[in-house]
């Protein structure tokens, strides 16, 4: 997240704040023209990754933004009790040291559903999202998607996957992606 202090609708330091107490796992970058002394402290004390005072160069800006890509590599991988889910491989290695390879739309719906919670997913946004606007592909394929998905999840499935009469289905857990 990229933010300046002095906002039209509020305050950058509230924002930063608000993002570290809902657990969020995403950095925060500074680039403000508000770059005393006091404001850098208060800016790393909300859990500012970085803090760049303007004027500043672009590529200051861009080594900062690998420099935290570096320090918090994104995890594109899911880690339950029963196994782990790495959705760069599109498989799932269960703790008895066994490896399943689901259908790669069946983990992109399953991707999907993570990151868009804890919001309930209608049926259409999935379908839209993994078969793209074009396609006339049957809810019924999302339903089986996701019995799918529930029997890849084992006994737990209930505890993660929630489906949402008349509406779509919700992923319950923390996200870990």
């Amino acid at each position: 997240v990229i933010l300046d202090v002095g906002l039209p609708d509020g305050n950058g330091f509230e924002i930063a704040e608000y993002i570290k107490s809902v657990q969020s796992p995403a950095a925060i970058i500074f680039l403000t023209a508000q770059a005393d002394a006091n404001s850098r402290l208060k800016g790393y004390e909300t859990g500012a990754d970085e803090f760049i005072p303007k004027p500043f160069h672009l590529k200051e800006l861009l080594i900062k933004i690998q420099h935290i890509f570096d320090l918090h590599p994104i995890k594109n991988e899911l880690v339950l009790e029963n196994c782990v889910i790495n959705f760069t491989e599109l498989c799932l290695k269960k703790s008895d040291g066994s490896i399943e390879y689901p259908a790669a739309n069946d983990l992109k719906v399953l991707q999907f559903l993570i990151i868009q919670s804890p919001k309930v997913v209608s049926r259409d946004e999935i379908l839209n999202y993994i078969w793209g606007v074009d396609k006339t592909i049957n809810h019924r394929t999302v339903d089986n998607t996701i019995v799918r998905l529930k029997k890849l999840l084992g006994s737990e499935s209930e505890g993660f996957i929630r489906s949402v009469r008349s509406v779509g289905y919700q992923w319950l857990q923390k996200k870990e992606i």
